[in-house]
């Protein structure tokens, strides 16, 4: 007796061919006897007879890799982001943490609460921010729009300078004269100074005071019915305040000698000047963490769920490292420059700058370390702030905006 499909001979006791793994039919008067039989239709029967001409050692390792990748398929990508369907840089989950190609555990757990961002973090203090369509600057007294319809005032103001604009996409928030100010979008320009319902959180030496505050001084947009703000209190420590968006109700988290303060994902940061250390203070809490970050001059910077730092060596060389937030598990970036002079960064990327004898130069990186960019020919002396993709440049006397890797906008101061 032969097999049917390679004619390898056959030992009668057994079921299978030992070479090609073909089922053995075996006659018994004029009935055919197959495991297929009884099965359903002769397209299913046909199937079923196909798979098991299959050698076991073929058809268990097929098995297993199909439900390698089911698994892969379920489990292997960034759970906290479900849209995401390559996560090579996880630019798509702002390096969450959760996938393999982040270098992270892939355990398929959920973001840890820190890095839970319901709006990325765009903007870095000064006067450009930016939402998903609009670019926003100070140029003179006023606000502008910059968009797909062009270039628009959105307010002009004699009551001084503006700072430290921000959006959540329904408001604008400005800083003017030690007040916090906040502007919905879709109202008409703005003549002359703003009125005083806009006002979130005044100085204390204005009417209307907020009591604690000599001055405010910087603040963060949690949301749209949510803010945080610091200043001055009046024993002269630094007192970091919640206030809602209309500025009905301020409550005092914690305040403290501190300095270099910056909102991200519901904390704030700051130096904690007695003891040197980079700390922060949970808003929703009041919990406060202190980190293994010694104070640099080259300050620290807070995007794509990182801590951006720098640690000097005696000799002076500077390393640029950062630190996950959600595990403080620190890498160093670049080694041995001691010309680093300061750092800024968003979730889009991080930028640093370095002030050497003939010059500066500006370098910019996304958060997988990729894509070294020399951002500007102009040898700029600094980055003054950071708004989407833009830059704004201070150059010698000047502020230049620039988008993208160097493409130059226009001088706005």
């Amino acid at each position: 007796m032969r097999c049917r499909r390679c004619h390898t001979k056959l030992d009668p006791a057994k079921k299978m061919c030992p070479n090609c793994g073909t089922l053995v039919r075996k006659k018994r008067g004029n009935v055919k006897i197959a495991s297929t039989a009884g099965v359903g239709p002769m397209w299913l029967t046909e199937i079923v007879d196909r798979i098991n001409r299959i050698p076991p050692k073929i058809l268990i390792g097929a098995v297993a890799t199909i439900f390698l990748v089911l698994i892969l398929i379920l489990f292997g990508n960034c759970s906290a982001c479900s849209g995401c369907s390559s996560c090579s840089s996880c630019s798509s989950c702002n390096s969450c943490g959760s996938c393999s190609s982040c270098g992270e555990s892939a355990s398929g757990n959920a973001k840890p609460a820190d890095e839970n961002i319901a709006v990325k973090k765009l903007n870095t203090g000064g006067i450009i921010c930016a939402d998903n369509e609009n670019l926003y600057y100070v140029k003179g007294s006023s606000i502008m729009k910059s968009g797909k319809n062009g270039e628009t005032v959105l307010m002009q103001s004699d009551a001084g300078a503006i700072k430290l604009i921000d959006t959540d996409g329904i408001n604008l928030y400005y800083m003017q004269n030690g007040s916090l100010w906040r502007m919905p979008f879709g109202n008409t320009t703005v003549q002359g100074s703003a009125p005083v319902a806009r006002c979130v959180v005044r100085a204390i030496n204005e009417t209307d005071v907020i009591s604690g505050y000599v001055s405010v001084s910087g603040y963060g947009v949690v949301d749209s019915e949510k803010l945080c703000c610091w200043g001055t209190a009046t024993d002269g420590t630094i007192k970091i305040c919640t206030v809602d968006a209309s500025g009905a109700s301020l409550t005092e988290v914690i305040r403290g000698d501190f300095s270099h303060l910056e909102y991200y994902n519901g904390r704030v940061y700051y130096y904690n000047n007695p003891t040197g250390k980079l700390a922060c203070v949970d808003l929703g809490s009041g919990k406060t963490k202190e980190f293994a970050i010694n104070y640099d001059s080259a300050g620290y910077a807070l995007g794509g769920g990182y801590i951006y730092f720098c640690e000097t060596a005696t000799d002076g060389a500077k390393t640029l490292c950062r630190m996950k937030i959600s595990s403080e598990k620190k890498t160093e970036w670049f080694t041995d420059d001691p010309y680093i002079v300061g750092i800024t960064a968003n979730d889009l990327s991080v930028c640093f700058w370095t002030k050497l004898p003939e010059g500066s130069d500006l370098y910019r990186y996304g958060h997988d370390g990729k894509g070294e960019r020399f951002v500007s020919s102009a040898r700029p002396i600094s980055l003054d702030c950071m708004a989407g993709e833009y830059l704004l440049l201070h150059d010698d006397t000047q502020l230049k905006l620039y988008r993208g890797s160097g493409e130059y906008i226009q001088t706005i101061g």
